[in-house]
């Protein structure tokens, strides 16, 4: 409730940045034509202008998608920093005002601390993509238009690969929610027998304990370190499959279109790949 107007600012700016977007690549497929209509009649410019006035249109668009999206990428973060700070503060708090009347441990050490350094962080990138979530839908809609406009059918080819694509990431998401989980319990267990070794280090010398205590927070450490292996792994795969993508839906995009279509047209192709690359991020996005 305290950002919602920095919130509907973002918002603002993220839609300004994708419409810029949106722009550049209309501009951009009008330059192309612009130089085949010289040789092939049959090709009709968007916009019919002049060439320089594509090209001053063009930079004027790419500097202000420049600025916007640098300006919302600053709010952004402020705003999530400020999100994520909030939260710990509100734990704290917490905190303070439960502990001196509690009879019971309403949570152990590590989980606090899993709050504070896990959790708030958590809340802190969601906040931050939320407003390049809620604009995806958006931006999936309109360059699958363009993509239609320019490729017809064919665009099914690149469009199937990306599904598939989006599906495989939602699956690892899914996998790297279960193995965080995990983590998180494990690296609870790691801080509960550090702290209780560390209270009691005067008792455990005096009857000669550390080196069973020692080993109990070893095993631990060492079951917590097979978790963020999972982890590092899934993100591993998943940084592969997001550099694969694009190389795939090229493939199945220059292999179907020319199937299809008696001419090819290496302006189209050259603009409907920008496309591809462009809605890659937006798809990508609510999975995330």
């Amino acid at each position: 409730r305290t950002n919602i107007c920095r919130l509907l600012v973002i918002l603002l700016l993220s839609a300004i940045s994708s419409g810029a977007q949106y722009i550049q690549v209309l501009l951009t497929k009008e330059f192309i034509d612009t130089f085949e209509a010289r040789t092939d009649p049959s090709v009709k410019p968007l916009f019919k202008l002049e060439l320089y006035q594509t090209g001053i249109a063009f930079l004027v668009v790419q500097f202000l998608y420049i600025v916007i999206s640098q300006q919302a990428s600053i709010k952004q973060g402020v705003f999530g920093a400020r999100a994520g700070y909030e939260l710990s503060c509100f734990i704290y708090q917490k905190i303070l005002n439960v502990s001196p009347s509690s009879f019971g441990e309403r949570a152990t050490q590590g989980e606090i601390v899993n709050f504070i350094q896990i959790d708030s962080n958590q809340l802190n990138r969601m906040i931050q993509i939320s407003p390049t979530t809620l604009i995806s839908p958006i931006l999936i809609g309109a360059y699958i238009y363009l993509l239609f406009q320019f490729f017809g059918i064919a665009f099914l080819a690149g469009i199937g690969v990306m599904a598939l694509f989006l599906g495989i990431n939602y699956k690892i998401f899914q996998g790297y929610r279960i193995v965080q989980k995990e983590r998180l319990k494990r690296k609870d267990e790691r801080m509960k027998v550090t702290t209780e070794t560390f209270e009691n280090i005067k008792l455990l010398k005096l009857y000669n304990w550390e080196n069973e205590f020692r080993d109990k927070i070893v095993d631990a450490r060492e079951s917590e370190l097979v978790s963020t292996r999972k982890n590092l792994n899934l993100s591993t795969t998943n940084i592969s499959l997001f550099w694969l993508c694009p190389i795939l839906v090229a493939i199945a995009t220059i292999g179907v279109y020319p199937a299809l279509n008696d001419k090819f047209n290496i302006g189209t192709m050259l603009i409907g790949l920008a496309i591809f690359a462009k809605l890659q991020d937006s798809v990508r996005t609510p999975p995330n």
